[in-house]
């Protein structure tokens, strides 16, 4: 190699290097919780703040695992509270408001360490997802003898969603209005039989790329009554979801209903876990080859992958005027690696011996990969040859 293009090499690495950190971080905003309130009898405001910030890093910490751990691991969570080390667990705080008359009364913001949970959840085996979902449009269908109801406000199932929905701490679920143009656009009878494309266009009403038709009724099996739910999902590739619950001889349409909501917010959070699960027992890495524009083109595509919510860490292996190569560390398989980072914008392609970015999918001075590229020099090493590894390494 000339010693004119290792010192530009050398440079545009070191350049890098400053403005970009290597570990991944952009799944980060799942750790943080924007708002956290405490209540304390003490009247002593250092040692009330104190008290506060360590009640809310407890608190906070256990709200956040039962968001991030999927259901099946919830008897686990006791444990792993009464193992967590919380001077590890908080990366730090910021006080937001605080008074003392007539309690001690503070809000916090609150960014928890990823690296150690990782860690802590990898300890228990216990699967989880980093990706909270954006906006989730809940269309409340509800089927009576007689009719079907969707946007009248005398609707008791929307009622009683939309109670539920609060309670989510994974995923924002909206109601809609139901001004006139969105009755126009979508009947209850379009809703059932699954008008999927006018379903998505109410939903980007709301910026909402997913919407869910949540459909309830009121059956009757072997002589008991039973409350019926259909959950089906448009813009996302999920299975549609059924709840059957049995209702005891006393029991109301109202608390039916209560509970069924509950169950189905429940469920829609399960579903979307297990399509970000991360599977930490399945540690990958991949070698992606980038046609570099310049230092904005390869911070941009770095913040790009490391959005990807199994994306551990993504390190820059080699660099030249004309192409440079990454290292994605990740948890699962390479598809779904694939699949997740087009959600970023970015469009993998696996060219057989090694993997690539097309251009067209990242802000870069190209729209397309061109021919394919013969391996730079610099990357012939013997180990630096794999392209595609599942190791058990730890990171």
């Amino acid at each position: 190699m000339r010693p004119k293009f290792v010192f530009i090499t050398a440079l545009f690495f070191v350049l890098f290097q400053m403005v970009a950190p290597q570990t991944a971080t952009a799944a980060n905003d799942v750790y943080t919780i924007d708002r956290y309130e405490v209540t304390l009898d003490e009247q002593n405001s250092a040692r009330a703040r104190q008290e506060a910030v360590e009640k809310a890093t407890r608190e906070g910490f256990a709200q956040l695992l039962r968001s991030l751990a999927s259901q099946n691991a919830s008897s686990k969570i006791p444990e792993i509270l009464a193992n967590t080390n919380y001077n590890q667990v908080l990366e730090q705080y910021d006080l937001l408001e605080e008074s003392t008359i007539p309690q001690y009364r503070a809000a916090f913001k609150l960014e928890f360490n990823r690296a150690y949970i990782r860690n802590l959840l990898k300890q228990y085996s216990v699967a989880f997802t980093e990706v909270g979902a954006g906006t989730v449009l809940l269309l409340p269908l509800l089927e009576l003898q007689m009719s079907s109801l969707l946007w009248e406000e005398t609707n008791p199932w929307r009622v009683k969603l939309e109670e539920a929905a609060k309670k989510s701490n994974l995923v924002r679920f909206v109601l809609p209005l139901g001004d006139p143009q969105e009755m126009m656009m979508l009947t209850p009878e379009m809703v059932a039989f699954g008008a999927s494309d006018m379903i998505q266009e109410v939903a980007k009403r709301y910026d909402a790329p997913v919407a869910v038709v949540a459909r309830f009724k009121m059956g009757m099996l072997d002589g008991q009554r039973e409350a019926l739910l259909d959950l089906t999902w448009h813009g996302e590739n999920v299975e549609p979801q059924y709840l059957q619950l049995p209702l005891k001889s006393d029991e109301g349409l109202d608390a039916a209903m209560t509970k069924v909501a509950e169950e189905a917010i429940k469920a829609l959070e399960e579903a979307w876990r297990k399509l970000y699960v991360v599977e930490l027992d399945k540690p990958g890495r991949l070698l992606v080859h980038y046609k570099v524009g310049d230092l904005q083109a390869l911070e941009g595509l770095r913040k790009k992958l490391s959005g990807v919510a199994i994306v551990n860490d993504v390190l820059l292996r080699a660099v030249s005027k004309e192409q440079s190569v990454f290292q994605v560390n990740y948890y699962g398989t390479p598809e779904k690696l694939q699949t997740l980072a087009a959600e970023q914008q970015v469009s993998l392609l696996n060219w057989g011996t090694h993997w690539v970015v097309d251009l067209g999918s990242v802000e870069a001075n190209t729209t397309a990969y061109g021919p394919k590229p013969e391996s730079p020099s610099f990357f012939k090493a013997p180990q630096q040859q794999i392209e595609e590894e599942h190791v058990g390494y730890d990171y």
